[in-house]
């Protein structure tokens, strides 16, 4: 099942436009973030380590969210990575 997942998600990656992907990634990310309730703490738990404040502080809670729309934008970057060759990547550099 995760091999036809991936089939379909670079498949989908090669008819949208970057920006679209990270739209779509970044809000499923935040959907999950919510609906995962053992993730969501550990990931503000850590954030409070990182930035050094409670739990219960808005820059934590900030902080964590964001950190899972990045991570789902960061996703659908991935799962494009197939759909070019090296030299694509390698003139980014």
């Amino acid at each position: 099942m995760l091999y036809w997942l991936t089939l379909t998600m670079q498949w989908l990656s090669r008819r949208l436009p970057r920006q679209t992907r990270w739209q779509i990634g970044g809000f499923v990310a935040q959907v999950v973030y919510w609906l995962w309730a053992e993730k969501r703490r550990a990931t503000i738990f850590n954030m409070s380590i990182v930035l050094g404040l409670p739990e219960r502080h808005p820059r934590v809670q900030r902080a964590a969210r964001l950190s899972w729309r990045n991570y789902g934008r960061f996703s659908t970057d991935l799962f494009d990575i197939a759909n070019h060759p090296a030299e694509y990547y390698l003139k980014m550099l």
